[in-house]
């Protein structure tokens, strides 16, 4: 499982850029979620998760 969730976890790589896509980001993550479930003891999914979430953070629109 731990290959499978790091090519998982490559695949969502490839998703996070550009980071201001609401939906590549969401697919980036729910990908990296998923290499958690396979593997937990691997940290590719975790980085990849906050990673993410921190775009999600960082380019959500301004409240005015």
């Amino acid at each position: 499982n731990s290959l499978e969730a790091y090519d998982v976890a490559e695949k969502a790589r490839e998703l996070l850029f550009p980071p201001t896509d609401a939906i590549r980001l969401q697919s980036a993550l729910n990908l990296f979620k998923q290499a958690i479930v396979l593997d937990e003891s691997y940290f590719g999914g975790y980085a990849g998760a906050a990673q993410v979430l921190a775009f999600m953070e960082f380019f959500k629109p301004k409240k005015v």
